[in-house]
């Protein structure tokens, strides 16, 4: 803020501690070092901190953070996309410390393996969220909304298997990791089928999930055939 009065974006005077027309918080004094280091560290540990609430909300109650974002909505809760930087740093710190196998799977594009991990990110998401429309498409549900849940159930549970397959590995020598894998995938259906289900009945909820099964059993064959024309997988 130029000498505290006007705002150095829109420059309406400022008469508060954030401008009342765009939001830039006021300034008191200029950026050090010291600042700088202060605030990059400030935003790992607020990330880190709204992460686990996220996941356990995600878990009990994962319409809560879903139909929030979905309507517009933000803020509060991370957003998908700051759930999936999440997930890739701890992808990031497996890597370097435990295997470049992702839950005992390897995608390799190119010879570039950071590329594959993008990849079967994407075949995810293309997969949940395809067969999710379809399995709803009666209920008239924005593709969006589709693609949110993905994003958000994808990021918690594969954080989640991730960890705990190193664990048992580190901890107890147990190579879990297609256990963890097949976890994976089952949990996020599970929960995606709860989120958009609009009776919470158990019977109806397992149809939807029967439903769904059987669609991705059907696409499955056609994402094997996109693999094999951009990586390879290993087990």
């Amino acid at each position: 803020m130029e000498n505290n009065r006007n705002c150095t974006i829109c420059e309406t005077p400022i008469k508060i501690k954030f401008c009342e027309k765009c939001g830039q918080k006021k300034g008191h004094k200029e950026s050090t070092i010291l600042s700088l280091i202060a605030d990059i560290f400030s935003s790992i540990f607020s990330l880190q901190n709204s992460v686990p609430k996220t996941f356990q909300t995600l878990l009990i109650a994962p319409n809560k953070i879903i139909d929030n974002y979905a309507k517009g909505h933000r803020g509060f809760y991370p957003s998908p996309g700051k759930m999936i930087l999440f997930a890739f740093a701890i992808t990031a710190i497996h890597s370097l410390t435990v295997s470049s196998d992702l839950l005992g799977m390897s995608i390799t594009v190119a010879n570039n393996q950071d590329s594959g991990h993008i990849i079967l990110l994407f075949i995810t998401v293309l997969l949940i969220t395809g067969t999710s429309y379809l399995t709803f498409i009666r209920s008239k549900i924005k593709l969006a909304k589709h693609i949110i849940s993905t994003l958000y159930l994808w990021s918690t549970f594969f954080t989640i298997f991730l960890i705990a397959s190193d664990l048992f590995l580190l901890l107890f020598d147990l190579d879990l990791s297609e256990i963890f894998l097949a976890f994976l995938f089952i949990s996020i259906l599970i929960w995606n089928t709860i989120v958009f289900t609009r009776k919470k009945k158990p019977l109806i909820i397992l149809g939807n999930l029967v439903i769904h099964l059987l669609l991705i059993a059907i696409i499955i064959p056609l994402l094997i055939l996109i693999i094999k024309l951009t990586g390879t997988i290993k087990y």
